[in-house]
């Protein structure tokens, strides 16, 4: 037992010498790397040095490359911009010069032109003369050629008006009623021809009767036909009444007083448009004013009838022509609706201005044969018949 204790302490005792012997080696290897850092910081520090000194001589030296380049060119720019104010100085010479000589020359021809822009300024001046004078001749002239249009026009009213009124006496001759003590066409029964008769103690005038509307009795006051007569009359005209009784015409303000004031009547009136419909308005009591009070639309009575009582606005109205403007508008009515009415202002009927055919148009809803509680504004009648009727108690 004891000779195993050696041999085991003996090998202990080794392995302990063993590990001592590693441990310096490990010792001597530790110390070997130390120096061998110690060598490759001195030799990065040597390197540094080296590096820093290369870098230094490479910037200095492409400096100086640098400053030479910069050199040489500052050297050719000086050149250049020598050569380039020898040009600019030519230039500016040569440019001075031409500015002179431009000078000069636009001074002549612009004296030049402005005497050419005077010498055309006293043409016109003088052309304007003679054009206003001429202006005021033409002027003159239309005034002038108005004057003998109206005159003209005048005269071809009074030969158609003559005409008409011959028409009337052939058309009276060719009547078997030649009493003149009768007041009004009932006494005709259903002639629809043209009779005499007498009102209060005026003189006695031809009528045409009708009794295909509206029963026997009537007397046509006004009628449209084909706008064969022109309704654009004068306040004369209307007054005296125009046209010719188996046509167009209408009967006279004044004669139109005095029937419907020497006794009541009752007012029809039948209309036509251009699809050949009939409507009509039917007024129980009209009553026309005497020439001092204008004529004036007294009163109506009750309306009845199947084309709108278009003709309540005109009630109370005086009588206007182109010629004596009574209505109530501003602008006169009667000018602008061509034809003479009681206006009000300017109204919604007017069956005695222009006769307009369906097609054409206007711009305006005054214009044409109207009636507007029938068709509406701006529709212009085909036909139209105004008849009155002494009061009775018979049927329409």
């Amino acid at each position: 037992m004891t000779k195993t204790f050696h041999v085991l302490l003996l090998i202990s005792i080794f392995q302990v010498l063993n590990v001592q012997a590693n441990l310096l080696e490990i010792l001597q290897i530790q110390n070997k790397l130390k120096k061998s850092y110690n060598d490759i910081e001195k030799l990065q520090a040597t390197y540094k040095t080296k590096l820093k000194e290369a870098i230094t001589r490479e910037n200095e030296n492409a400096s100086q490359d640098l400053k030479s380049q910069i050199n040489d060119e500052l050297i050719k720019c000086r050149e250049e911009n020598s050569a380039f104010e020898v040009l600019n100085k030519i230039y500016a010479e040569q440019i001075e010069d031409l500015q002179r000589k431009t000078t000069i020359d636009s001074d002549a021809i612009l004296k030049e032109k402005q005497l050419l822009i005077d010498e055309g300024l006293e043409t016109i001046s003088s052309y304007t003369t003679i054009i206003n004078e001429q202006a005021k001749q033409i002027e003159l002239l239309k005034e002038d050629l108005q004057v003998k249009d109206q005159i003209i026009f005048h005269l071809e009213t009074k030969t158609k008006d003559i005409t008409d009124k011959f028409k009337n006496l052939e058309d009276l001759s060719t009547t078997s009623i030649t009493e003149t003590d009768d007041t009004s066409c009932l006494a005709f029964g259903d002639s629809n021809d043209v009779h005499l008769i007498k009102i209060d103690d005026g003189e006695a005038f031809e009528v045409p009767c009708e009794s295909r509307f509206a029963g026997n009795g009537w007397t046509v006051i006004q009628r449209r036909l084909d706008g064969s007569v022109k309704f654009n009359r004068n306040w004369l005209e209307y007054k005296e009444g125009f046209g010719n009784l188996s046509g167009e015409f209408f009967i006279g303000l004044e004669k139109l007083h005095r029937m419907t004031v020497a006794r009541p009547h009752e007012l029809y009136i039948h209309l036509i448009n251009f699809h050949n419909e009939s409507s009509y308005a039917h007024y129980d009591n009209i009553v026309i004013d005497g020439e001092s009070e204008l004529y004036t639309l007294r009163g109506l009575g009750t309306f009845e009838g199947t084309a709108g009582d278009s003709m309540r606005d005109n009630e109370q109205q005086k009588f206007s022509t182109y010629d004596r403007d009574n209505d109530l508008s501003e602008a006169s009515c009667a000018v602008n609706c061509l034809g003479g009415w009681w206006y009000n202002k300017c109204g919604s009927s007017n069956l005695n201005g222009q006769y307009t055919q369906q097609d054409d148009y206007y711009d305006n809803t005054d214009f044409g044969i109207y009636w507007d509680e029938w068709l509406g504004p701006g529709y212009t009648m085909k036909a139209v018949q105004m008849l009155i009727r002494p009061k009775i108690n018979t049927e329409k």
